[in-house]
């Protein structure tokens, strides 16, 4: 009686054995933002503008972007957040309301 050999497969990480199904990309909270303008505030005070390509390891990356600073307003093709130095974010605003403008003055 023949006995079969046993085949051993090493499956390096990050790759996928031939008849492994691929796993879905895990949906994040921010995945609505995917596509969309958006303005980050950076914990030390500049203000990030730009479309959100993707969120990849807690990096939000933003194409024709804008780094706005207390001085200096930058301009790139590309940017790299980290989670870490955002102090918030939202979708850029569709109109921005002068709340000063409807102030009565008080003389």
């Amino acid at each position: 009686m023949e006995q079969k050999e046993k085949k051993i497969v090493v499956i390096k990480k990050g790759e996928e054995h031939k008849n492994q199904k691929p796993q879905p990309k895990k949906e994040s909270i921010f995945t609505p933002l995917i596509g969309k303008r958006i303005v980050i505030q950076g914990k030390q005070g500049s203000i990030f503008e730009g479309e959100l390509v993707d969120f990849i390891e807690k990096f939000f990356i933003l194409k024709n972007a804008r780094i706005i600073g207390s001085k200096r307003i930058a301009e790139t093709e590309l940017l790299y957040i980290h989670q870490g130095n955002i102090s918030h974010l939202h979708i850029e605003p569709i109109n921005v309301i002068d709340r000063t403008e409807n102030k009565k003055s008080s003389s």
